[in-house]
C-alpha cells in the first residue's frame, strides 16, 4: 500500500478478502461494507467496490476527514451475498503517518 499521511484525499485503499480455503469469490457479492477504527478509537464506515471479484478484489476512496488521525488504523469487512449469506474477514491494518 502507498504512504498514506494525516488530512489525505482520495486515496484507494484496494484489498483482497480471503478465508483459511483462499480467495472469496465475489462475483455474487450484494454488498461489501467495513468498519474502520482510527487511533483513538473513533470509528467510520465505509463501502467498497468490487475491481474483480474472481480475485477477490474491492477498494474504498478514503477522504481527508477518513485519514484525520496519525496512527495505526483497524477495519474488518463484511461482505453480504445476493443468496443470504455473511462472510466477516479478518482484520486488517494501514499506517497513516504524520
Amino acid at each position: 500500500m502507498a504512504n498514506i499521511y494525516v488530512g489525505d484525499n482520495g486515496t484507494v485503499l484496494e484489498i483482497s478478502i480471503s478465508d483459511s480455503e483462499g480467495t472469496v469469490i465475489l462475483t455474487t457479492a450484494s454488498g461489501i461494507t467495513a468498519t474502520f477504527v482510527k487511533p483513538s478509537g473513533t470509528t467510520f464506515e465505509k463501502t467498497f467496490s468490487v475491481t474483480d471479484a474472481t480475485a477477490g478484489r474491492c477498494s474504498a476512496t478514503l477522504t481527508s476527514a477518513d485519514n484525520s488521525e496519525a496512527g495505526r488504523y483497524t477495519f474488518k469487512t463484511v461482505v453480504a451475498f445476493v443468496n443470504g449469506s455473511i462472510f466477516r474477514g479478518s482484520t486488517q491494518s494501514y499506517l497513516v503517518k504524520a
